[in-house]
């Protein structure tokens, strides 16, 4: 006796249908567990896009009220904030929180002291410092300070205090 006669009762029509149906079945979860693993990770990424905003959005009104305060004109400030900015583009350094002081008058010149929070590397924060000295010499830095404690050791978080030369 072979093996198709004596499985020739079990197939049928039902049993096709069962197995179509379960393969299907199978496809669809699969096809869900998928979405479902896209759907977490587009909200993660979501949440930190979210959160990159409220910092840049404190970052803004934290220039406004400065440039409020401190009546600048606006060239003035566009041209540290894109040296700024545009340094940390280059070195992709994080450019924290931005503090500008009023000015000072040093002999013939003013000045605008400025303390910076930048998070990165040691590469990456050399390269930012260097951009920067090497783009407007206006920029006069005299104290850096390295710290690891808020990182919890992912990366380095350096706080540069400083001057801008106003000609």
């Amino acid at each position: 006796m072979r093996i198709q006669d004596k499985y020739r009762d079990l197939i049928n029509i039902w049993i096709i249908f069962i197995i179509i149906s379960l393969s299907i079945v199978i496809g669809i979860s699969c096809v869900v567990i998928t979405s479902y693993s896209h759907s977490i990770a587009l909200k993660n990424q979501c949440n930190t896009l979210n959160k990159e905003i409220e910092r840049l959005e404190e970052n803004r009104i934290q220039v406004q009220t400065s440039k409020k305060k401190f009546n600048l004109g606006d060239d003035k400030l566009s041209t540290i904030l894109s040296i700024l900015t545009s340094a940390s583009k280059r070195s992709k350094a994080g450019l924290g929180e931005i503090s500008i002081s009023e000015e000072v008058e040093r002999g013939d010149y003013k000045v605008l002291p400025i303390t910076l929070a930048i998070k990165g590397n040691y590469n990456q924060i050399g390269r930012f410092i260097n951009t920067i000295e090497r783009k407007d010499i206006r920029f006069q830095f005299w104290e850096i300070e390295l710290s690891t404690k808020e990182t919890m050791g992912r990366g380095i978080i350096c706080k540069i205090k400083g001057e801008f030369v106003v000609l």
